[in-house]
């Protein structure tokens, strides 16, 4: 077992194009305060951005589907915070 043990949370659901937009302005604006608290079924994770990000973006179209992809990947920010050490 490495020095941090892994936590996941997995969000998938469908939802209207407003709740889409809405829960990417709310991951936006957690990027820009630098945390961003993630929760499902009791877990919360906490989760605090560097000031450099990876970000991968990924389109895809078919003749009946489309999909974007949007991965951003950071080391965490030196500041931690209380309980997510």
């Amino acid at each position: 077992m490495g020095d941090k043990a892994k936590s996941e949370i997995k969000l998938k659901e469908t939802v209207a194009v407003a709740a889409a937009a809405s829960r990417l302005e709310w991951i936006m604006a957690g990027l820009r305060a630098g945390m961003l608290s993630v929760s499902s079924k009791g877990e919360t994770l906490k989760l605090t951005p560097g000031s450099v990000l990876d970000l991968k973006l990924k389109a895809f179209q078919r003749k009946d589907k489309e999909k974007i992809e949007i991965e951003i990947e950071w080391r965490p920010s030196t500041f931690a915070t209380p309980g997510n050490e």
